[in-house]
């Protein structure tokens, strides 16, 4: 596989471009991305036969089945950061280490229903929680230790809205056409 294709079986929707001024529009589309990802799981999710969920989209990357923990994992922490931006001055937030979350035993021993119920009860909050904010709430900034560098919340949501399609066109390649 050549350095391109990898890039694109990587980023199939292409990179998130963080801190771009985003209209109020789009950050309606994005709160409607993150609104409704849960149907869009469940329709990927209710074609997956077992052999599918150890599936990767490129060399060494996750499997189907850690993507779907991934996505629990990852969008309770940008729910949580979005609600410190909201409630805290330039809060502090606390970076966590996917791949590391991705290879525990866990991971393999749960049912994906659990993440999957997950998802659907806090994609509901969030995205009711997304939709009561002023555009001048999407203006607040949380500080990333890791990164340091400050995120707009509506920067933060955009990529969470990215994230949601970004992973769905991952896992949809692994099936479709996985690798070793």
């Amino acid at each position: 596989m050549n350095q391109e294709e990898l890039k694109k079986r990587m980023y199939p929707i292409g990179k998130f471009e963080y801190n771009k001024n985003h209209t109020i529009e789009e950050i309606r589309e994005f709160e409607n991305i993150i609104l409704n990802f849960p149907g869009k799981l469940r329709e990927f999710m209710d074609d997956l036969k077992e052999e599918d969920l150890e599936k990767r989209y490129r060399p060494g990357s996750w499997t189907i089945r850690q993507i779907i923990h991934h996505l629990a994992d990852s969008h309770m922490n940008g729910y949580i950061r979005a609600k410190l931006t909201v409630t805290e001055d330039l809060p502090v937030i606390k970076p966590y280490l996917e791949n590391e979350w991705s290879d525990l035993s866990e991971v393999q021993n749960t049912d994906l229903e659990y993440s999957f119920k997950i998802l659907e009860g806090l994609h509901k909050r969030w995205g009711n929680f997304l939709k009561t904010l002023e555009p001048s709430d999407y203006e607040r900034k949380f500080f990333h230790p890791e990164h340091k560098i400050e995120i707009s919340l509506k920067s933060s949501t955009g990529s969470y809205a990215w994230h949601c399609d970004h992973h769905i066109e991952q896992m949809k390649t692994a099936k479709k056409n996985p690798v070793e």
